[in-house]
């Protein structure tokens, strides 16, 4: 067999030596190809694994360090400025109710007609008024109706009495001062369709005059 070989070998023409030759070539070119592709692909692969690591290292260090962050503690403010920021219900003091038992009323009848004052009297009490007296001007002529309050007498009271004085008079005049010794003084003038009754006019009488008459003359007695 080998002696065959070697006759096979020896009878080969330059042709198929160098076919041969040409074709191992090739094998070995193709062979390189493959170990060039193989790299390439290996480099593609490990460009893309290295990516992923630094994308997920770059992840991991932003957790960490957001779980690293020290929080902000928010201290509570003072009650008094939470209180002004939410703003506190401003309370407006209520006045004391007034006690009319303790307002003392005068009142004169200045017109002179009966019961004037009396029947103002019944008026402010309908109010609530008790402390009234009662008595009678020094003129009998007026005509217009006068209050007068002390400085201490409540704006309410004196806004009320007025109120009743005005439905009930034809004129008011009212102002503050001395009102003695009471709180409040009033003088009544007239009503509200009060006609003055006119005074009768003076009429002329004729005199007369006395006629004489004979007196008997004296008999003589016998």
């Amino acid at each position: 067999m080998e002696e065959e070989r070697q006759e096979k070998e020896t009878t080969q023409t330059p042709d198929e030596t160098s076919k041969e030759e040409a074709s191992s070539n090739l094998q070995r070119s193709e062979r390189l190809k493959r170990k060039k592709i193989g790299k390439r692909r290996s480099g593609r692969f490990n460009k893309r694994y290295l990516l992923l690591i630094v994308v997920i290292i770059a992840v991991t260090a932003g957790i960490w360090f957001l779980l690293r962050k020290p929080q902000i503690e928010i201290e509570p403010l003072p009650e008094e400025e939470t209180k002004k920021e939410q703003g506190e219900p401003t309370f407006t003091p209520t006045q004391k109710p007034v006690n009319k038992d303790e307002i003392s009323i005068e009142v004169l009848n200045g017109t002179g007609m009966p019961k004037e004052a009396s029947f103002l009297q019944g008026k402010l009490r309908d109010l609530g008024y008790t402390d009234i007296e009662l008595g009678n001007a020094d003129t009998k002529d007026f005509v217009v109706t006068e209050a007068t309050f002390s400085s201490n007498v409540p704006e309410e009271v004196r806004d009320e009495i007025i109120e009743e004085l005005e439905d009930t008079y034809k004129e008011v005049d009212s102002g503050t001062g001395s009102s003695g010794k009471s709180d409040i003084t009033i003088i009544t003038g007239y009503k509200k369709g009060h006609t003055p009754t006119p005074s009768p006019a003076p009429t002329t009488e004729p005199i007369e005059t006395p006629t004489p008459t004979a007196s008997p003359s004296a008999t003589p007695i016998p």
